[in-house]
C-alpha cells in the first residue's frame, strides 16, 4: 500500500474520436486516468494546467497552418518549464521505406529538420533528440525497386508476385534498423520516427 500523503497525478487522455476514447476506456483504465473527447487545436483545459504534455503521431494529422495552431495550443497549456515529448514520422527516411504518403489520414508528413523548425518556433527548447528505427548508413540497391513494387498494390499485382515472398524481402532490405527502442540520435543520425523532449520557455 501506498503511504496517505502520496498525492497520485491526474492523467488526461484526448482524442477527437469517440470510438478510439470507448476502446482506451474498456482496455486501459487505472484510477488516475481520465479521458477526453475533444480536438487537440482548441483544448477545454486552463492555461499552463499540465507539467508534462506527451504527443505521437498527432502532428502529421494536420495540416501545415493546423500543426502551427495544435503546438500553440500544447504551449497554452503547458506550465512555464514544463516537458512536452512529442514524436513524428520521418518523411525523408519513410520516402527510403516506400511509405511516405501512403496513410490517408497523414496530411502533412515532416522531415527531421521540419519538425526541429516547427516545434522550435512555437516557443520550445529542445532538449532531446530520439529515435526509433535508425536509419541504417548503407541501404539495399534492391530497395528503391521493392518499393515500386509494393506500390503495384493498387492494381491488385502484389498477389501475383507473392505477397509472402515481397513481405520476406521487405523485412531483409529495410533501410532502417528493426528496432522500436528509442535511442539518442547522434549528429546527422535519422530514424523512421522521431522524438523530441522539449522544454516551455518564455
Amino acid at each position: 500500500t501506498k503511504p496517505n500523503h502520496v498525492k497520485y497525478l491526474l492523467q488526461v487522455g484526448l482524442d477527437i474520436d469517440a470510438k478510439l476514447i470507448g476502446d482506451a476506456e474498456k482496455n486501459f483504465r487505472p484510477l488516475n486516468l481520465q479521458y477526453v473527447i475533444d480536438d487537440a487545436r482548441r483544448t477545454p483545459f486552463k492555461d499552463g494546467e499540465f507539467d508534462c504534455i506527451v504527443s505521437f503521431h498527432t502532428v502529421e494529422h494536420f495540416s501545415a497552418t493546423d500543426q502551427k495552431i495544435f503546438l500553440g495550443e500544447l504551449r497554452r497549456i503547458l506550465r512555464f518549464g514544463g516537458t512536452l515529448c512529442i514524436a513524428t514520422p520521418d518523411r525523408d527516411v519513410w520516402a527510403f521505406q516506400g511509405i511516405a504518403g501512403v496513410q490517408k489520414d497523414h496530411i502533412k508528413e515532416l522531415s527531421q529538420k521540419e519538425f526541429l523548425d516547427l516545434v522550435s518556433a512555437a516557443g520550445f527548447r529542445v532538449e532531446g533528440i530520439y529515435g526509433q528505427s535508425i536509419l541504417k548508413k548503407r541501404g539495399s540497391p534492391f530497395r528503391p525497386f521493392l518499393n515500386f513494387l509494393k506500390k503495384l498494390d493498387v492494381f491488385r499485382m502484389r498477389r501475383l508476385l507473392g505477397r509472402k515472398m515481397i513481405n520476406m524481402v521487405d523485412e531483409k532490405t529495410q533501410p532502417v534498423a528493426l528496432d522500436t527502442k528509442v535511442t539518442a540520435l547522434q549528429s546527422g543520425e535519422k530514424a523512421s520516427i522521431i522524438v523530441l523532449v522539449c522544454q516551455k520557455t518564455a
